[in-house]
């Protein structure tokens, strides 16, 4: 009986000191609303169409969101959509054709309808590590993907340490080229 008896072969009491949990590192909702933010106002200086913006954690899930009042409808999903796939893939949705292209496969193989291919996602790092991803929408992709660089770098340098990581000591985000291919 399970609780009442210890279970052959694995040691009874509590889990020896030197047990280490490693705590997932993750975008603070105040760097991610920071994030989306700054990608609708740098959008609203150049004149173009306005643009959906949002911050998703490691795991795709969710962080921050905005959408500027004249852009398109579909941004929103799509802007969700091009974080998801950056965090998840940790690299620039803009290079996801040429690795798909290589590999020989499509996206549709990895039966996440979530995932897209459209530029405008870009990873969160730190460390080395993808912590979370940026996406972009409601222009071209190109103009979506360079606007998705250009506000990590803004950010980057407003605020230097964006992303919390384990034990609460604070990362500085890899800056993405435009174009660059995050593996």
């Amino acid at each position: 009986m399970v609780g009442t008896q210890a279970i052959a072969g694995l040691p009874e009491g509590p889990p020896p000191a030197r047990t280490v949990v490693h705590a997932q590192q993750g975008v603070a909702a105040d760097v991610a609303l920071a994030c989306v933010r700054e990608a609708l106002g740098l959008a609203g200086r150049d004149g173009g169409t306005g643009v959906a913006a949002s911050v998703v954690d490691a795991t795709g899930e969710l962080v921050a969101f905005l959408r500027a009042d004249d852009a398109p409808l579909r941004a929103i999903r799509l802007a969700i959509m091009k974080a998801y796939t950056a965090a998840r893939f940790g690299r620039a949705t803009a290079a996801l054709a040429g690795m798909l292209e290589e590999s020989g496969r499509s996206l549709a193989e990895y039966g996440d309808s979530r995932f897209t291919g459209l530029a405008g996602g870009v990873p969160l790092v730190v460390a080395g590590g993808t912590v979370g991803g940026l996406g972009i929408s409601g222009r071209r992709p190109s103009e979506d993907h360079a606007l998705a660089c250009a506000t990590v770098r803004r950010i980057d340098a407003l605020l230097g340490s964006l992303v919390t990581e384990p034990a609460g000591s604070m990362g500085v985000f890899a800056r993405p080229e435009e174009g660059e291919d995050r593996r």
